[in-house]
């Protein structure tokens, strides 16, 4: 807990319902309130997504697509492309910049359309592949 004292001042006069309120000095007053720490900062106790772990390599958002493609593939050898894909989509959530979270969509579509399928051996019936489609709209609107 963190004692916070909070000054005196002097208070203006004021009508309420109709009636003068006298100017007055208001005491100063300390109370006891919940540490939040720094401010902007959540501490590493709460936080629900770590961004840092190096999962995507050395993926950047700045890089040209050939480059990021190139180091999803080596990601998706090392962890799995399921990981990958759960690690893009987490990036592409808590990210505030709306450039970054498009690209993080678009590697995110690719990565099920190229690593997804080809790994599983499996062809997509139709009406998975309309639900894709779908999912991949709302991805890019979002």
């Amino acid at each position: 807990m963190l004692r916070i004292h909070r000054k005196g001042y002097h208070r203006k006069g004021y009508i309420r319902k109709g009636k003068y309120v006298r100017p007055t000095h208001v005491g100063g007053t300390t109370f006891l309130a919940k540490d939040r720490g720094k401010r902007g900062r959540t501490p590493k106790q709460k936080r629900w997504f770590e961004t840092s772990g190096g999962t995507l390599g050395k993926y950047e958002v700045k890089q040209p697509e050939s480059i990021r493609h190139k180091e999803i593939r080596k990601a998706d050898k090392k962890f799995g492309t399921v990981k990958i894909h759960h690690h893009l989509l987490g990036l592409a959530n808590v990210t505030a910049d709306k450039k970054a979270e498009k690209i993080f969509k678009k590697d995110l579509i690719w990565t099920d359309k190229n690593l997804l399928n080809k790994k599983e051996g499996r062809r997509l019936t139709s009406k998975a592949r309309e639900r894709r489609k779908k999912r991949y709209a709302r991805y890019m609107a979002g």
